[in-house]
């Protein structure tokens, strides 16, 4: 079965607000911030490997907006953050940090070069 482009968002808006609302009356994805569509996305991927792996039905979804969907995300994602979680973060954020930039530094200096 293959969705098209409308049907494709409307999936996704669907799972949005189930996630939204799964978020909210389960208190351990609350408690520990993890973001809506992290857990409509985990859930509807097993869904699927579900049903694909049984042999039920196999779904294509249309995958064209997907980069521009993702960019979105994970840049609202980061805005999620504030001075104060940053601070409460501590020296272990600060190496963190500090490890993970060095090794994309490394990583994209070698890539282009």
């Amino acid at each position: 079965m293959e969705f098209n482009q409308v049907t494709s968002l409307f999936l996704a808006i669907l799972v949005l607000f189930i996630d939204a609302f799964l978020v909210k009356k389960i208190s351990f994805l609350n408690k520990f911030s993890i973001p809506s569509p992290v857990v409509g996305g985990l859930l509807f991927a097993l869904i699927i490997f579900a049903l694909h792996s049984t042999n039920v039905i196999t779904i294509r979804l249309y995958t064209s907006l997907q980069s521009l969907f993702m960019l979105v995300f994970f840049t609202t994602a980061s805005l999620g953050a504030n001075f104060k979680l940053i601070k409460m973060g501590g020296n272990l954020l600060i190496w963190h940090c500090l490890f993970f930039s060095s090794y994309l530094h490394m990583f994209f200096s070698s890539y282009f070069m």
